[in-house]
């Protein structure tokens, strides 16, 4: 849902609630087990998707002169727990992620400045699993997102 507050304020939510496991096993698979420990069976989670996500947004336009506008965005995006699987299937905590931009723009070029992952936190994206590399219990790793991020973004239009 998006929504204009005043000429140069737009605010945005948006989100999403997902229950997802599995709900019946063929019969030719049933006792089978995900990893190595994880009976399968219905009502376990599907691994891989968040309960919810919640992404929410204000962004500035604000006209100057000549054209030129000075741009915003502040920006957040919560993940929910969700399942994945090494050795063992486990839990992953959820995790909120915030972004920030400013810029000026004109009719032909922008500018813009941006920081993301403000807070720098580390979130656990996946734990890792390796092709050639057989899961060893007590020894898992989780792939993260990328830290603080500081970056100038130029563009021109021709």
């Amino acid at each position: 849902m998006t929504g204009k507050v005043s000429p140069y304020v737009t605010l945005s939510l948006a989100g999403s609630y997902t229950n997802s496991e599995i709900t019946s096993i063929n019969s030719t698979v049933a006792g089978n087990t995900i990893g190595t420990t994880e009976q399968l069976h219905p009502g376990i989670p599907v691994l891989n998707v968040p309960k919810y996500s919640v992404s929410e947004a204000i962004a500035l336009a604000i006209p100057v002169r000549n054209g030129l506008k000075i741009t915003g965005r502040l920006s957040a995006t919560t993940t929910g727990p969700f399942y994945d699987i090494d050795y063992y299937v486990q839990q992953l905590p959820s995790y909120t992620l915030m972004d920030v931009r400013l810029g000026l723009a004109g009719a032909r070029f922008s500018g813009t400045l941006y920081l993301d992952n403000v807070t720098n936190k580390t979130a656990a994206l996946t734990i890792s699993t390796h092709s050639w590399n057989s899961p060893v219990p007590n020894s898992q790793q989780a792939s993260v997102n990328r830290p603080r991020t500081v970056g100038l973004e130029l563009n021109y239009k021709f």
